[in-house]
């Protein structure tokens, strides 16, 4: 009985249990045979037990150590345990056997990509497309990484040539990415809706080009567009019970339930439009971080703010999340009037002249963080300005001496410390928010590629009326902005 050759035949079937149990008898049969492992092995995989994959490939290696392609797969499974620094030396091992070998070569690289070691990505997939010029993946992923080391030009042409030769929808969103960060953004459009055509279900091009919308000032569909962000970041909309409100007419008595999402600065600019809630409905309340209840209770004092879900949502007959506002309200920039909008207590004291508030980065775990912060060190001519008293509104910073730390406290000790600053000077963060939202003095230190609440081309917001833009001129660089917040400082202006 050919146990094997059925075995793999069950496997090509789909039927994987059927397909191990062959391949366990086979083994039974012929123990020491390492392809019998491997082919077991690479089929558990395929069931996603990782376990039993693990040691049926690891036992295939064991008796052949040269099989390369039994050393990849155990890679990948490795991966799959958590275990990179395994999987490298699987990778390395089959790489020295055969070096040629493009699949180790991309896998290497995608390795070094997930641990952000762009350039030896970069070299690993460069290698692959020698060995396998029409690796598509390789291109693909070498144009991803090329654009994570601000080499754009590149990228756009590397990502070209993938959607020239493998037209797929992800290769088409990632090409407009590229365009995106170069500002090209016809260009942009035109790849995202390239990748919409190929898959009109591709929720993250939906969304970004909504956020593209949005930069552009094309508010209608740029809403439509955003509601696509729980489907294209992979995130689950909140697990309630009550219906979702999407503006529809409601009962008087209707209750309406306000999940959060996002960051804080998302919440603190889309807070604007909770007074409006109650127009449609009895009661609002929404649910926020801890660190925000306060500032919010005391801002918005007919709405009602907890920090937990009310249990079993009782008293309330519909949901939102709250990034959903605009879109249920029907926000243009004609509605936007850049007040201020958030309270603090009046004990909170009056601006100290050239008292100045600075903040330079935003959350490490955000992904394009290094793409909007600003390392410390490059903020040196600001301190040699006269006359200015520094304060940090950096959580957690170690700070020079000659600089105020940030004082521990929540969003509404933040605000009440703003309000004794002349100014606020900080990157896209939730600090920019909350001093427009107060409407304090609030200079915004904007990468190139800016964020969509930002817009394109212009040095003010619609968001916050107290608010001036200052924007890099090339991507990643920051020495034009730095020049001229020290000019517009010295001048006083």
């Amino acid at each position: 009985m050919d146990w094997h050759g059925q075995g793999i035949a069950a496997a090509r079937a789909g039927r994987f249990g059927e397909a191990v149990a062959l391949l366990q008898r086979a083994v039974k049969k012929a123990p020491k045979d390492p392809v019998l492992h491997a082919d077991l092995g690479l089929t558990f995989a395929r069931m996603a037990d990782w376990p039993a994959a693990r040691t049926a490939l690891l036992r295939a290696v064991e008796l052949a150590p040269g099989n390369v392609s039994a050393r990849v797969n155990l890679a990948n499974v490795l991966r799959q345990h958590g275990d990179d620094d395994g999987a490298r030396l699987q990778l390395e091992a089959a790489l020295k056997r055969e070096p040629q070998h493009a699949l180790a070569r991309f896998n290497l690289g995608n390795l070094h990509k997930d641990r952000q070691g762009w350039a030896a990505a970069e070299a690993q997939y460069l290698a692959a497309l020698r060995a396998r010029p029409d690796h598509h993946d390789a291109r693909h992923a070498l144009g991803n990484v090329l654009k994570e080391q601000n080499r754009i030009g590149e990228a756009i042409e590397a990502l070209r040539h993938t959607v020239q030769q493998a037209p797929r929808p992800r290769a088409w969103h990632d090409l407009g990415n590229a365009y995106g960060a170069a500002n090209q953004y016809d260009d942009a459009r035109a790849a995202y809706q390239q990748a919409l055509q190929l898959q009109p279900d591709f929720a993250l091009s939906h969304y970004v080009l909504g956020t593209l919308d949005l930069k552009l000032g094309n508010w209608g569909s740029g809403w439509r567009g955003y509601e696509a962000r729980f489907a294209a970041l992979g995130q689950a909309l909140p697990a309630s019970r009550l219906p979702r409100w999407f503006g529809e007419p409601v009962p008087a008595t209707a209750a309406l339930l306000i999940y959060p999402e996002q960051g804080y600065g998302d919440m603190i600019q889309f807070a604007r439009f909770l007074p409006r809630l109650r127009e449609r409905f009895a009661r609002v309340t929404m649910i926020c971080p801890t660190a925000l209840l306060r500032l919010f209770a005391g801002s918005f004092p007919d709405i009602g703010f907890v920090d937990t879900i009310p249990a079993d949502e009782a008293g309330y007959t519909h949901y939102m999340p709250v990034m959903s506002l605009a879109t249920v309200l029907g926000i243009t920039e004609a509605a936007l009037d850049g007040a201020a909008y958030l309270k603090t207590p009046a004990t909170a004291g009056q601006a100290s002249p050239r008292r100045i508030g600075i903040s330079w980065t935003g959350n490490p775990a955000q992904a394009d963080n290094r793409w909007r912060s600003m390392p410390f060190e490059q903020l040196a001519p600001l301190w040699q300005l006269p006359g200015v008293r520094w304060q940090s509104l950096q959580y957690g910073a170690e700070v020079p001496s000659t600089m105020q730390p940030m004082p521990a406290g929540d969003f509404l000790d933040t605000a009440a410390l703003m309000m004794q600053l002349e100014l606020v000077i900080t990157v896209c963060t939730s600090v920019a928010h909350l001093a427009g939202a107060l409407g304090r003095p609030v200079w915004l230190l904007s990468r190139a590629d800016a964020d969509w609440r930002w817009q394109a081309g212009r040095a003010d917001s619609p968001w916050y009326g107290s608010m001036r833009i200052y924007r890099q001129q090339q991507r990643a660089i920051w020495d034009d902005v730095l020049h001229q917040v020290v000019g517009d400082l010295q001048r006083g202006t």
